[in-house]
């Protein structure tokens, strides 16, 4: 299989963070990095926080046609499932797997 290297436009991330604040250190830290700020996307928590299998995960993904979305630490992201057992961690995984070839 050979490799075909296609170029990559500038597109929309969406970055979740639970544990670093997005106005005092992510963007700070993106901006140091000569990050395009217009680009980043930060989904809201303020009122309640969101989780991997939230709807407004699938609608920001949708509205801002995301790129990339980085969530970490995921394990925070979880909805409330005991991370030791897999039959409850299987359906989380499964329900990003059929986002991501939803979208």
């Amino acid at each position: 299989m050979e490799y075909v290297k296609e170029e990559c436009k500038p597109g929309t991330v969406i970055f979740q963070s639970s544990e670093d604040s997005a106005s005092d250190t992510l963007l700070a830290r993106f901006s140091f990095n000569n990050a395009n700020l217009n680009n980043i996307v930060f989904i809201d928590e303020s009122a309640s926080p969101l989780s991997l299998t939230d709807k407004r995960l699938e609608e920001a993904i949708k509205q801002r046609n995301a790129k990339i979305v980085v969530i970490e630490p995921w394990q925070n992201y979880f909805p409330k499932v005991d991370m030791h057992r897999a039959n409850e961690v299987r359906p989380v995984f499964s329900h990003l797997a059929k986002l991501a070839e939803k979208i």
